[in-house]
């Protein structure tokens, strides 16, 4: 039984980014503070109506056509995330909803991904990528856990070590963030991974469990699984 199963996330350039380049430079450092002279601006920078606006808006229909936007869940409501905040997109998350009727309720409670604390990718590949127990989750897969789970298939292993951005109270994939209102909102039962691990689960990380917000994360994810969670650097 292998001591340990690493899996680290991988920073790839999200393929559709270039189409969303014009709303990426209209949206970058938008002063919010003043709601009317945002949207002064930012009409000012890229007006829906201009050829450009109406050109790009063409592209976007033609991709959520050919599945390649909004790719999850089922009308009245699709959605899907074209990126998670990195430097390309000037440290913007981009997620497209598709909606012909009312959606659920829902909040964002953690705001920015600015903070993130994340993983030294390039030091994490050049110590373990070679190693036959170590797995890179896809960022433009969209469902993190599902790969995770996948992979996990018919192995018997120790412990789970995970190394992903997060903050205090907030493990955040490309595709989806754990935070403790989500836990149980999570589109895959977690409890599967109680038959394959035998030891605990690693998140290396330094702030994902400090806090009244990460300890209630830590709670909610071992209600919800059965299994020990820890945090490690």
């Amino acid at each position: 039984m292998p001591t340990s199963y690493c899996f680290e996330f991988a920073e790839r350039r999200p393929p559709l980014l270039e189409t969303f380049a014009p709303l990426i430079a209209a949206a970058a450092d938008l002063d919010l503070s003043d709601p009317a002279a945002a949207r002064q601006e930012l009409m000012r920078r890229f007006d829906p109506t201009s050829d450009a606006a109406l050109s790009l808006n063409a592209t976007l229909e033609e991709h959520l056509t050919a599945g390649r936007l909004a790719e999850r869940g089922e009308l009245p409501v699709c959605w899907g995330r074209v990126t998670k905040a990195v430097p390309e997109s000037h440290d913007l998350s981009i997620d497209v909803v598709h909606m012909n009727g009312p959606g659920p309720r829902h909040r964002h409670p953690r705001g920015s991904h600015r903070d993130l604390d994340r993983p030294a990718l390039a030091e994490l590949l050049e110590e373990y990528g070679d190693l036959p127990n170590v797995y890179v989750i896809d960022g433009n897969t969209p469902d993190a856990l599902r790969q995770i789970t996948d992979d996990l298939v018919n192995l018997r292993i120790q412990d789970l070590h995970i190394h992903v951005a997060t903050k205090p109270g907030a493990i955040v994939f490309s595709s989806i963030a754990i935070t403790p209102e989500t836990v149980d909102e999570l589109p895959l039962d977690l409890t599967d991974w109680t038959e394959v691990i035998s030891g605990k689960v690693v998140i290396h990380s330094e702030v994902v469990f400090t806090g009244e917000e990460g300890q209630n994360l830590k709670q909610e994810l071992e209600s919800k699984t059965g299994l020990v969670f820890v945090s490690q650097k």
